[in-house]
């Protein structure tokens, strides 16, 4: 979504989404370079967002400009309780990355990102600039203050650079759960900020609940990275892409040195931040789609959360989204471009003097545990594996999200001396 504009030069507020029902689920959504609120959930219950972005939205006809109300996700449920946020992404939003204020129940973000909140997209100051506001209730009066005081809970999440607080309570009077979240760059990394029971006078911070969390003090020889444009500032693939920023290196003393709190980890017991060190790529991209890495439950490499023709192996292995049933078939551009989801597929290549038996993989093929077999046949009876044939890329074209197409040699006859007139790509897992 595009261009939602605002008219009105007082204090207001656009939205692209409005959430007002309950159990709905919003998968995979732009919302860029609007002057509105990218997500807005105002009421109902157990409502997911997932794997959506929100980026360089910035109000510039209200209030002079100053764009203070323009968020990148935000739940402010007066009346609902369940909705969750994950695997989404904030940056460039002109005030905050997500917003809970004045929500009334307690709501979860997961394995989320926010990045350069509080800038537009010229970089220039402009809002509050939080990553992630964690909940306050503004000027509410005593009375009519939710009861009890929702505690929310936040983790797995990262921010970086924002202009503010990476994670902030906001006056919120009372307790709120960080559970691994990493900060770096940002203002303040961690600001407890509360409120007493008058939601009128603020004090230190009182009864949060913080766990395995990591701001940016380690030495660098605790992490691969701690440069900020690491980050980046595009996310052409509506997932969270594996990035080399924040995450623990070998013999690191942050890792094993979390407390478990109900959540999975690897090792004798969780790290430090919002990434855990040792997860295999399937563990990664588990966790991404997920909010954990283990082989169990819809995170099971058999499982087929999305209903569709494909179980998580054959998604993992195909660059497809195992929460997004895909119609069409998956294909990866050219140079420069992207990836376009869909439903895995190997085709041939017909030159004048040879073919090319082409398909999709990962990358990182040699250390995810995938392996990929060509297999030809003549009579679709019998299969012969084409050993010692190694697939290279498709000339002309880019690896995108992780993925890239490759081609390898069409052999014009089997060891049989029959024709191998058929071709299929067998895939095996470690996953």
């Amino acid at each position: 979504m595009i261009g939602v504009p605002v008219n009105i030069t007082e204090h207001t507020k656009s939205m692209c989404f409005d959430n007002e029902g309950s159990n709905n689920i919003y998968k995979r959504l732009v919302m860029r370079d609007n002057m509105a609120i990218g997500m807005w959930i105002g009421n109902g219950s157990d409502n997911l967002v997932l794997n959506c972005d929100a980026y360089r939205h910035w109000d510039s006809v209200s209030e002079g400009g100053v764009g203070g109300n323009v968020d990148g996700f935000g739940c402010h449920a007066l009346a609902g309780s369940g909705n969750l946020f994950r695997g989404c992404w904030a940056w460039f939003n002109s005030d905050d990355g997500y917003d809970l204020i004045t929500a009334n129940y307690p709501e979860v973000t997961e394995n989320c990102w926010a990045a350069y909140n509080g800038y537009d997209y010229n970089s220039e100051s402009r809002g509050d600039g939080n990553g992630f506001k964690a909940g306050g209730f503004g000027g509410t009066a005593t009375e009519d203050l939710s009861s009890p005081i929702p505690r929310h809970v936040v983790r797995n999440f990262l921010a970086v650079g924002n202009k503010q607080s990476g994670f902030y309570a906001n006056h919120h009077p009372g307790g709120v759960t960080f559970i691994g979240n990493t900060a770096l760059g940002n203002k303040r990394n961690f600001n407890m900020l509360n409120r007493l029971e008058d939601n009128t006078n603020d004090m230190d911070g009182y009864d949060h609940i913080l766990r395995n969390n990591l701001g940016y003090a380690a030495t660098s020889a605790d992490l691969t990275d701690v440069d900020l444009a690491a980050c980046g500032s595009s996310n052409n693939y509506l997932e969270l892409p594996v990035i080399s920023l924040m995450r623990l290196v070998s013999g690191s003393d942050l890792i094993d040195e979390g407390v478990a709190y109900g959540y999975p980890f690897v090792g004798d017991a969780p790290d430090l931040g919002a990434f855990e060190y040792g997860l295999s790529p399937a563990g990664i991209w588990r966790w991404n789609y997920f909010g954990g890495s283990s082989n169990s439950g819809d995170g099971a490499g058999t499982a087929n959360p999305d209903t569709d023709s494909l179980v998580n192996l054959l998604e993992f292995a195909c660059g497809t989204n195992p929460n997004l049933s895909n119609a069409g078939a998956l294909t990866v551009n050219g140079v420069g471009g992207g990836s376009t989801p869909g439903t895995p597929v190997v085709e041939i290549n017909i030159t004048p003097f040879s073919a090319q038996a082409r398909f999709i993989r990962l990358v990182d093929h040699a250390n995810s545990g995938i392996t990929y077999t060509a297999q030809f046949s003549h009579e679709l009876s019998t299969w012969e594996d084409l050993a010692g044939i190694n697939a290279v890329r498709i000339p002309g074209t880019s690896a995108a999200g992780g993925y890239e197409a490759v081609e390898l040699n069409y052999p014009e006859f089997l060891s049989n001396e029959k024709k191998a007139r058929f071709f299929r790509m067998q895939i095996n897992d470690e996953f």
